[in-house]
Formats: C-alpha cells, sequence, structure tokens
C-alpha cells in the first residue's frame, strides 16, 4: 500500500491532532461542484422501526450523538474541512482530533413530526433550498420522530459528494446505524486516516519506476485527448430553457418507479441470455424512449422539420459515474476499502448512433406513434446493446485504464471552474445571457448500480460475523431511497435491483426539464424494458406451440 499523504501539523493544537492531505483531482472537481448552490451533495433517507420499547431510545439525542461521533472517528473525512487556496487549483483535507470527539450544533439535528408529509418538507428544502453543507461541516445527520407512527424514525443523512460516492452512502448508513445499537472501541487514528486517501494515491501504476510513471501519464493524456475529441453533437430531452442561460439554482427532481419481482427476475434472465448485464441495455433502452417522446412531439406537430431533421442526423451520447475501487491498490482494498467513505468514482462515455426509426423513417406529422418494433427490432436491439457492451470492454479492460481516468479527473476541474466561471458571468450580467458553447451535448447521464442485495443492510445490529448466532434485530429499514442536489441542466438516469425489484429513477433539473416530460421518458423506458427484456420467454414458448 502506497505511503499515506496525511501529514500531522506541528503540535500546536495540543492535547489534539491535526492532520492535513492535498485534495485529489476529483475531490477538487466536487469541491467546485458544490459552489454552484451544493451541486451533487447527496441525501440517504431510510424510514426505521426500532423493535422493541427501550428507555432510553436508540434514537435518544444521547445515543444519536454518541453513534456520529463513533461514525467520525471511524471514517474521519466526515468531520473533515476543506481549505481550498485562492484560484481554486489545489486544496487540502484538514482533520482535527477535536471534531472527531465531538460534534458541532450544524452536524446532528433533532425533530418531532406529525407525518411523513413533514419529512417530505425536510426533503424537499434539503434539495431545494439554501445549502446546509459547506467546507467546515461536510456532514450532517437528521433524525425526525414520527409523533403518528410511535417507534417510527426517519434518518437523513447529508454528505459532500467530496467525500462520498454510491458505495460510501451504503457503508456510512450501515455503520451508523450499527453504531446505534453497539458501542464500538475508539479506532486508531492514523489507521483510519491511511484509509481515507484520495483514489489518485492509490493508483497501481505508483508502485512503477518515475520514468514509467511519466510515460504513462503522457500516453494517457494522448488517449483521454482523443477519446475527448470525438465526442461531438448529440441531443436531449426536449427541453424547458438551455441551463447554461440561466442564474436560477437547479431544481433538483426525481421521478422513479419500480418493477415488480416476477418482471424484474425475467428482464435479468434475458440479460444473462444474452450475456449482457442491465447496465448495458438500459443506454439503449432510455435512447428508444427519447426516440418514441421525439416521435410524439413531430407527429403532434410540436416540434419544427428544422429541429426534426437535426436530431435524425446527430447520435446521442451518454456517461456517468464508475466504482474505481476495484482497480485500486489491492492491501488497501483487504484492510476495508470497498466499505471506506470517500469519493472513489471516475467517469465513462458511450455513444450510440443516430435515434432508430427503422420502418418510421420517413414519419410525418399526423401519422401514427411507431410501435418498439417499428422503431428497433429486437435482434437489432441487441446488436446496439452489444455495441455498449463493446464499448464498455474497451474503456475498462484498457491497460492503462487507471491512469487516463486520472488524466479525465484533472481535466474536469478545469470544465467545472468554466462552468462555474460562465453562471458567475450570466449572474453578474443581470440575467439572461448567451448558452455556454460545449462540444457536444450529453443526452443523459446515470448509471446501473446492479443488484444492490448483497451490500445492503435492512436490520441491525449486524451479525458478528457467517458463523455467529443471529441477534433479534433492534432497529428494522422499513424503506430507503437516495436523492441528489442535481447540477444546471442534470437529467441523470440510474437503475438498482434491491429486495427483488428493479427500480428506475432519474434525477433531473427542474428549470431544464418538464417534471411531465421526464415522467413520460421513465414510463417509456419501462415499457421498452419489458417489450425487449421482459416478455422473451413468452415468445419463446408460443413458438414452440
Amino acid at each position: 500500500m502506497a505511503p499515506s499523504s496525511w501529514t500531522q501539523r506541528p503540535a500546536t493544537y495540543a492535547p489534539y491532532r491535526v492532520y492535513e492531505r492535498p485534495l485529489g483531482h476529483t475531490e477538487l472537481s466536487f469541491y467546485h461542484d458544490s459552489l454552484l448552490s451544493g451541486t451533487s451533495d447527496t441525501t440517504r433517507h431510510v424510514l426505521v422501526q426500532e423493535q422493541e420499547y427501550q428507555e432510553p431510545s436508540l434514537f435518544s439525542e444521547l445515543n444519536v450523538a454518541r453513534a456520529w461521533v463513533d461514525t467520525k472517528q471511524y471514517f474521519p473525512l466526515l468531520g473533515s474541512q476543506m481549505l481550498v487556496g485562492l484560484g481554486g487549483a489545489s486544496g487540502q483535507f484538514i482533520v482535527n482530533e477535536e471534531d472527531l470527539w465531538s460534534y458541532k450544533s450544524s452536524e446532528v439535528h433533532f425533530l418531532t413530526i406529525d407525518s411523513a408529509r413533514d419529512a417530505e418538507e425536510l426533503l424537499l428544502d434539503l434539495r431545494h433550498g439554501e445549502r446546509r453543507l459547506n467546507s467546515q461541516t461536510l456532514a450532517q445527520v437528521h433524525i425526525l420522530r414520527r409523533v403518528d407512527l410511535p417507534s417510527h424514525y426517519h434518518v437523513m443523512i447529508q454528505v459532500a459528494h467530496a467525500i462520498t460516492d454510491g458505495m460510501s452512502n451504503i457503508a456510512l448508513l450501515k455503520y451508523f446505524m450499527d453504531s446505534l445499537c453497539t458501542v464500538r472501541p475508539k479506532p486508531n487514528l492514523e489507521e483510519r486516516l491511511s484509509m481515507a486517501l484520495a483514489s489518485e494515491e492509490l493508483d497501481p501504476c505508483l508502485r512503477l519506476s518515475l520514468p514509467r510513471q511519466r510515460w504513462i501519464r503522457a500516453i494517457s493524456e494522448v488517449i483521454r485527448s482523443i477519446r475527448w475529441d470525438k465526442l461531438k453533437g448529440g441531443h436531449t430531452l426536449p427541453q424547458i430553457q438551455d441551463p447554461s442561460s440561466s442564474v436560477a439554482p437547479p431544481k433538483s427532481y426525481l421521478a422513479r418507479l419500480s418493477l415488480p419481482e416476477d418482471m424484474t427476475k425475467k428482464i435479468i434472465a434475458t440479460c444473462r441470455r444474452h450475456s449482457l448485464t442491465f447496465g448495458h441495455a438500459y443506454a439503449v433502452l432510455a435512447q428508444i424512449a427519447i426516440t418514441r417522446i421525439l416521435c410524439r412531439r413531430y407527429i403532434e406537430g410540436l416540434i419544427s422539420q428544422e429541429e426534426w431533421d437535426m436530431r435524425r442526423r446527430q447520435p446521442m451520447h451518454t456517461g456517468g459515474p464508475l466504482n474505481l475501487r476495484p482497480y485500486l491498490d489491492k492491501e488497501w482494498l483487504a484492510k476495508g476499502g470497498h466499505a471506506t467513505v470517500g469519493c472513489a468514482i471516475g467517469f465513462f462515455w458511450y455513444t450510440l448512433p443516430f435515434m432508430p426509426l427503422g420502418s418510421a423513417a420517413n414519419l410525418s406529422v399526423g401519422d401514427h406513434l411507431p410501435s418498439f418494433a417499428e422503431l428497433l427490432s429486437r435482434d437489432r436491439f441487441f446488436l446496439r446493446t452489444n455495441l455498449v457492451k463493446r464499448q464498455s470492454s474497451h474503456i475498462f479492460r484498457h491497460p492503462l485504464f487507471g491512469s487516463i481516468v486520472k488524466q479525465q479527473a484533472r481535466d474536469r476541474i478545469q470544465r467545472v471552474v468554466q462552468v462555474l466561471q460562465n453562471f458567475e458571468a450570466v449572474k453578474a450580467s443581470g440575467g439572461e445571457a448567451a448558452p455556454s458553447k460545449t462540444p457536444f451535448v450529453l443526452s443523459f447521464a446515470g448509471s446501473s448500480m446492479g443488484n444492490v442485495e448483497n451490500i445492503e443492510q435492512y436490520e441491525y445490529p449486524s451479525r458478528k460475523g457467517k458463523g455467529s448466532v443471529p441477534q433479534t434485530p433492534l432497529l428494522r429499514i422499513i424503506a430507503t431511497e437516495t436523492y441528489l442536489r442535481c447540477r444546471p441542466g442534470e437529467l441523470y438516469l440510474g437503475s438498482a435491483t434491491a429486495r427483488n425489484m428493479l427500480q428506475m429513477y432519474v434525477f433531473f433539473d427542474g428549470n431544464a426539464y418538464e417534471e411531465s416530460t421526464v415522467d413520460e421518458w421513465l414510463k417509456e423506458i419501462k415499457d421498452a424494458a419489458i417489450w425487449y427484456l421482459g416478455e422473451e420467454d413468452e415468445r419463446q414458448n408460443q413458438g414452440r406451440l
């Protein structure tokens, strides 16, 4: 494992120690993101039932405070501060041991509510309201006691994206919930800091000689540049306005739906039969759904001929975050890197051909809405999903994958700063301004987390080991969901399988997209998933009759 970049400051804060380390490229880019009204802050919300009456409750202020402090000591970035220099080109995490032994009033909040509606109002404020996190408070927890449902509590943990990602959110919730049920021994601070490293520090290439590192860095930058330059054109769902021309803070909305267990099993089985993941198919399903919406708008006369002709010629680009942990330092992983709090993600880009029109290529105003079969046959659907699979393999199996991602992270800082500068320029101009120019249009972002059943947990405390006797649950999670503070113009399509049901969701900026349009898109994706992936067994059975 690479040496830790954490250094201890001179002992001027005795008896408490103070440590600092440089921000990684991804961490720094998310710091700049957050300056746009808290862009990318995530909120994990769970409804929890306390299984047995206890006095005091596991959700008493004293026990929650202790559990939060225990959690911060295990994941010290939760109690850290960020210090970014002038110009924003570099920054540091600062961890003061004193902050890990206590909590600030901005970190832990208690509220008694009358119904679920009150919880929803707080969630709306966490997503749309003035940002509650800042460089001195990177995480906070809200505990809401329900009056109408005795022994039920809402737990909301909001964390800045600079110190978290999808895997971190899961690990954080599990550790905090366990800490409510169990008093843990205090961890060694330096050992925990050695796990709280930037992903760039955990690149296995750092074990190579310096000349070879420089060679890899140069080649990786060339590959990154070539890939980026290939991203041209593109289009997305019909928008209310170009988000780059507005100073209005993003409105972070969420649309979601779930497929029943039997249909989920059919869809996953079809993907496996064709040696695909649902993530491979998801991008194509989303493209078909956009195509259906545009066809509907065109035949109703809501899209001009000029716009229709333009969209027909454009490719569609998609991209999103990817979990870097499996590609990082093996020793770090063996010590628990898969379940530590930190931002360990990179980004990928796929390009799909122009929207599939099939036999509806000569669509005219007033025609009927083309069916899925008319737009893209099932055979050609699987050809497109295999195109995504090949791009995925080309990205993830490249021998310089980790180094290319590192170069992308460095480049992303510049792009995020440019977006922030454009926002400030529009704001200074007093309102609307010319939209910023971008080399390509992202049709949608997103990713599929796959089956999270093996990493999520719904009863606490945890079992101590595989052979341990199960304990009577003290806490049971009834429902769970995640919310994101969107960036301007965000359209993020995600999915996960939990409790044997396929869940699809879209985070989007309500300033850029009509809620009805996104709902329509998500329904089209669901219908496409059922038609292309959920009915194959029935068709095969009919063919045998």
